[in-house]
């Protein structure tokens, strides 16, 4: 397909709009710098450095683990000085190489000769990356195993914030944020700030990537890497070590910078990596979740799970007196939904309490009437989730009439303490790391559209007047261990309205605040400002923002 027909094609599904702000973006952050300049300001200076060299941590040794194949000797040398540059002293690196390549060698003895930490093998076959992996990690001797591409950077402190969080969280796996470097090293582009630990969206995608970190028991106890996975391996593994634990910590530290090589097998063919990683989730849901499908839907893993026939669904619509109930709404009625309607002229949320504690159904889904399902799935679609072990409150893509994203979760942050995450960007588009496309875990869903099992639903405590109250509703569910999902397959359009929370209710934003304080978000980075189209980046700039999450 020509530049010029991939272009169209982007605009179709994107919108013009979407197509010329992103395109800006990407063109400022290659040839403006605008990210590698916010880079620059917050990576770790000279004193923060030996600050750390002087405050030694002591969580065991971490044995990196890189395959290495016909590598650029400068790509290689700077990888290993990268590392030989850690703060956190006690690594080895296990190198295991094969293929010729004089000018790699070269690099690989002087590391080795000077320093007894960088240690060397070489194999007759190449096994590609999963066998050679497997390969270094027979000749570790570390108390962790780390996984790193060979012509990757890391961090000069990503070991110390590893270890420093191992400590901490007594983790059994650790991942950190990453960019982007250009070819040539010189450029940092494309922040990946990640949520905490999110279950439905590792299985929508291999979010976590780098910097991963494991137990070297976890390692051997999952048999390591698989080579029918070669290209989605990792993705493979991280399945397969959550089998195992759950103890699986998030670092907020932009550490590890993977190199832009077009030779890479994601960048050669995406395709076939999205083929494996459908593979790999599937394989997981026949371990642990029988019924359970993945599927491939364009460029995303699409999740389905199963429903029983026995469930029942009582399906609130909340409306004004005499509000006729569109057609649509009335056929999501079936096998499982039973349609009542509830007149919510006074208090919304008295109303909502007493409807829940006096159904008998298993699951309970409040549609506001400012919403307008866009088919008869909507319901079935939301179902799969809410019925899950450790799910709270579902929602949906609630969207304007033109396809914008007008509610997919919200982003606990700010002076108005919740915003609508990625207001205003086109669904299609897909926004931060295409997450608008893609079933995951949030921190809190609307009141105008919302599905939860009955024996999970808390009463309203009826503290704030507006939007807020179903915000601290959600937070009360993760109290209790239960995350919120949203999912893009159950869309509907959304009238206006003041519980989107684009417009604020400032008493009820004093009042959450009184209650709950200070909330960590750990399904939105702090990095991000959620309530921008452009979803830009708003780094932390001090030592103590730097570390203060992974203490």
């Amino acid at each position: 397909m020509s530049v010029v027909k991939r272009g169209m094609e982007y605009i179709r599904t994107h919108g013009l709009s979407y197509t010329l702000l992103h395109g800006t973006e990407k063109l400022s952050e290659r040839f403006l710098r605008t990210y590698d300049r916010k880079w620059k300001t917050i990576r770790p200076d000279a004193s923060e450095l030996a600050f750390q060299c002087s405050h030694p941590l002591h969580a065991g040794c971490i044995s990196i683990l890189i395959p290495v194949y016909q590598t650029d000797p400068g790509f290689l040398e700077a990888l290993l000085e990268s590392i030989q540059n850690q703060t956190y002293p006690d690594f080895e690196v296990i190198l295991y190489v094969t293929g010729n390549r004089t000018e790699t060698d070269y690099v690989l003895r002087r590391y080795a000769d000077s320093d007894p930490r960088f240690r060397v093998y070489r194999g007759d076959e190449n096994l590609g990356i999963s066998g050679n992996t497997n390969r270094a990690a027979e000749k570790a001797s570390g108390d962790w195993i780390a996984l790193c591409d060979h012509d990757d950077l890391l961090s000069p402190d990503c070991l110390y914030a590893v270890a420093r969080c191992l400590i901490s969280e007594k983790s059994d796996v650790v991942y950190t944020d990453e960019d982007k470097i250009t070819e040539n090293g010189r450029v940092h582009t494309d922040a990946h700030c990640k949520p905490d630990f999110s279950p439905l969206l590792l299985l929508s995608s291999n979010y976590v990537c780098h910097f991963l970190c494991m137990r070297r028991e976890l390692w051997d106890a999952v048999g390591g890497e698989r080579s029918e996975y070669d290209g989605s391996q990792d993705h493979d593994l991280v399945l397969r070590l959550w089998e195992h634990t759950d103890r699986i910590s998030h670092i907020p530290l932009i550490a590890y910078h993977w190199r832009t090589v077009q030779s890479s097998m994601s960048h050669r063919n995406l395709e076939q990596c999205i083929r494996l990683s459908c593979r790999a989730v599937q394989d997981h849901f026949n371990r642990t979740e029988p019924g359970a499908r993945a599927e491939i839907m364009g460029d995303v893993l699409r999740l389905r799970f199963p429903v029983p026939e026995q469930t029942r669904v009582d399906l609130f619509y909340l409306t004004q007196e005499n509000t006729p109930i569109p057609e649509v709404v009335r056929h999501q009625e079936g096998a499982h939904f039973r349609l009542i309607p509830l007149n919510i002229a006074d208090n919304r949320f008295q109303v909502m309490n007493k409807a829940a504690a006096q159904s008998e159904a298993d699951v309970l889904w409040f549609l506001d009437a400012s919403v307008l399902p866009l088919s008869r799935e909507m319901g079935k679609e939301m179902l799969m989730l809410a019925l899950r072990p450790g799910t709270g409150a579902v929602t949906g893509s609630l969207m304007s009439p033109s396809g914008k994203n007008l509610h997919a979760g919200f982003a606990l942050y700010g002076p108005g303490f919740a915003m609508p995450r990625q207001y205003g960007v086109l669904k299609e588009a897909g926004g931060w790391h295409i997450l608008l496309r893609q079933t995951h875990e949030v921190s809190a869903v609307c009141a105008l559209c919302f599905m939860i099992s009955r024996d999970r639903f808390i009463p309203y405590r009826c503290l704030c007047q507006g939007g807020l109250e179903n915000v601290d509703l959600c937070l009360r569910l993760e109290q209790r261990g239960l995350r919120q999902a949203y999912t893009p397959y159950a869309e509907a359009r959304v009238r206006p309205h003041p519980f989107l929370l684009h417009e604020r209710n400032e008493e009820d934003a004093r009042t959450m605040s009184e209650v709950w304080g200070q909330v960590r978000d750990s399904s939105w980075s702090r990095s991000l400002h959620p309530g921008s189209p452009r979803v830009h980046l708003k780094i932390p700039h001090t030592e103590g923002d730097r570390y203060e999450e992974s203490e």
